[in-house]
């Protein structure tokens, strides 16, 4: 990552992106990619699930209203 870093302070840019650079840099090391990662991991995989357990319970609450309104119309077969 420095190495990126190290070879952008070596171009001509204005004082401004160099201010980025550097502020960029001295945050470079704050997590670890591994803890990144896992970090990454946790959160994708609760968020996931929290998204699947929802999609169910609002399919099932959907069927159940579509079935107590019952079949007479052609929009809550093809609904269902």
């Amino acid at each position: 990552m420095t190495a990126i870093f190290d070879s952008l302070r070596n171009r001509n840019f204005s004082h401004d992106h160099l201010r980025i650079i550097k502020s960029v840099d001295k945050y470079d090391h704050i997590f670890s990619d591994w803890l990144r990662i896992i970090f990454q991991w946790i959160f994708y995989s609760v968020l996931c699930q929290l998204v699947d357990i929802f999609g169910i319970i609002s399919n099932i609450i959907n069927i159940i209203c579509f079935v107590k309104q019952g079949f007479h119309d052609t929009v809550n077969i093809s609904l269902l």
